[in-house]
């Protein structure tokens, strides 16, 4: 086994017969209705016939450390089948012709496909399709699904977090509030992907003006294999909120785009899986005119809806 799912080779044609598949709607979110076709042409006299579609979910994980892997791997529900032709003998020439649909069970994380230096790990869904017959090879096809999740907007967008900063500064007792309402995510389009909003920053607690209010979006991914478990973040962007003046409250409006690289073409959903969760936060690190034994950083989490289209793999 390995971190990804254990895929068939595709094998859509042979001497006995072709299989083709084709589904209506590739990126779906749970409680979707998934539809398609299947056809099938026999080109001999055929015996102990058999087609199965399957709709299959998997999540994998891989987790190095101190000189050895260890790797997981789970069914995300009890794989689902059609079989619409069973055990049955096959004429020369025949076609078959066959609309199935499957409902996506609620629940289910979002796809999911990320590695880092000690772990890498996946979240599948396929619909598969074979036809087996006696005395010959299996015909093989599949395609991929992409699944995203829902979350409340509550959870998405509208978010608050506290810093109190009595404890780090060496000759103040402050308090620092901060919270982000998000009016727009990253798209999954190269064009606008964007992540918008305001920061209501409340440094009225405060009698020292913030400098900077450096802010991050963090991606962090939660990896669990049998007893380890690796967490890692990965900085998308970074930019600065501007400065706050002593004892004041304010309204920071902010608009900055996700850049476009090969990690992060565009935001993918977070994700809720056993094995692998995927989350988002603002970080952000207030720095005041003040000498000071530290400060503490606030972190705003969101939950993003988005759906990074993966390429189908052959």
């Amino acid at each position: 086994m390995n971190y990804k799912m254990n895929l068939p080779e595709k094998a859509e044609k042979g001497d006995h017969g072709e299989l083709g598949m084709k589904i209506k709607k590739k990126n779906v979110i749970r409680g979707d209705t998934i539809k398609g076709e299947v056809n099938l042409t026999v080109k001999e006299s055929l015996q102990n016939c058999i087609l199965r579609i399957n709709f299959i979910g998997q999540e994998c994980s891989e987790i190095s450390k101190g000189g050895s892997t260890v790797m997981d791997k789970r069914d995300i529900f009890p794989p689902e089948e059609i079989t619409p032709i069973n055990n049955v003998a096959c004429e020369t020439g025949s076609t078959y012709k066959h609309e199935y649909k499957f409902t996506l069970p609620d629940g289910l994380p979002a796809s999911f496909e990320d590695e880092s230096e000690k772990s890498k790990g996946s979240i599948f869904y396929i619909v598969l399709v074979t036809f087996k017959a006696a005395g010959k090879n299996d015909l093989v096809t599949w395609r991929q699904l992409v699944v995203r999740e829902t979350f409340p907007k509550k959870e998405m967008a509208d978010q608050t977090d506290e810093g109190d900063i009595s404890g780090y500064c060496c000759n103040n007792k402050g308090h620092l509030k901060v919270s982000c309402m998000i009016e727009s995510l990253a798209t999954i389009t190269k064009v606008d992907n964007r992540i918008g909003g305001k920061a209501e920053v409340d440094n009225s607690g405060c009698k020292y003006k913030i400098t900077s209010l450096n802010a991050k979006l963090l991606q962090r991914v939660y990896m669990q294999a049998k007893n380890r478990e690796n967490v890692y973040d990965d900085i998308i962007v970074e930019w600065d909120l501007g400065q706050v003046e002593a004892s004041q409250n304010t309204s920071i409006p902010f608009k900055v785009e996700v850049p476009y690289n090969k990690k992060f073409e565009s935001l993918a959903s977070s994700t809720t899986g056993k094995l692998i969760r995927r989350e988002y936060f603002i970080e952000i690190l207030p720095k005041y005119d003040t000498s000071s034994c530290g400060i503490p950083k606030i972190n705003i989490k969101l939950a993003i809806e988005n759906l990074r289209t993966y390429k189908e793999k052959d």
